[in-house]
């Protein structure tokens, strides 16, 4: 049997198996992209994000942990202001004794030479009855960062211009004024150290602290400074 006899019917089947795929319509494309609506969806997103940049969300925030940041030195306790007092008031003030919600401080920067700097701390009852000082003040700083500090502390009984103070009892009536005048010297801070920020203050033995930041931080007293003040003055 030859080919043409053999081959026919498979030829005539492929040919019309390939004319019934050749006319019918070809399948939909596959597109991989947004759905419907998608890219109304990124505008609004990215209208949020911008609004929000630099936001941290409410979630954030309330999970974020919490810092070791010292407290402001207005939000401190009675027993935490006592804890930067080093040196302890001493002399018998008359009673009542003065406390910090009676008296005001003022600073005064007065003279600065080779290695030696020189102020005055001044305190004002603004209360509306005499009230006591004791011989020394109480003192203590903290750093501008409202940490403790350790400077080297002394009693002077010499004021600035070298003449002796008599440690003595002072009684300051509604306005009355009193003062005592520091001294920082030998080892100077930097400005990369910590410095001064506030004096933590005992206007009588055993009585609350009160803790004043002067106008400026005192830049170049820190740490191993030696800090020299006397009895309070009038």
């Amino acid at each position: 049997m030859n080919c043409a006899r053999r081959c026919g019917p498979l030829i005539l089947a492929v040919a019309v198996l390939l004319g019934a795929c050749s006319s019918s319509e070809p399948p939909e494309p596959i597109v991989r992209g947004p759905l419907p609506g998608a890219d109304a969806d990124r505008e609004a997103l990215d209208r949020v994000r911008s609004d929000n940049y630099g936001q941290a969300s409410p979630d954030a925030a309330e999970s974020a942990p919490a810092t070791n940041a010292p407290k402001p030195i207005t939000d401190l306790t009675s027993e935490e202001r006592r804890a930067f007092l080093l040196l302890e008031a001493k002399g018998e003030p008359q009673e009542p004794s003065c406390t910090p919600k009676d008296v005001i401080f003022r600073y005064q920067f007065n003279d600065a030479a080779a290695g030696h700097r020189y102020a005055v701390i001044e305190v004002e009852n603004i209360s509306a009855q005499d009230c006591g000082l004791g011989f020394f003040p109480g003192m203590g700083v903290a750093s501008t960062d409202g940490e403790p500090m350790s400077p080297r502390f002394e009693v002077s009984d010499r004021d600035i211009s070298n003449e002796p103070v008599t440690p003595r009892a002072i009684v300051l009536s509604p306005g009355g004024k009193a003062f005592t005048e520091i001294e920082w010297t030998g080892e100077l801070a930097g400005n990369w150290q910590p410095h001064l920020g506030a004096f933590a203050i005992q206007l009588a033995p055993g009585g609350d602290v009160a803790m004043y930041e002067p106008p400026e931080p005192i830049i170049d007293l820190g740490n191993g400074t030696t800090l020299r003040f006397t009895a309070w003055q009038q």
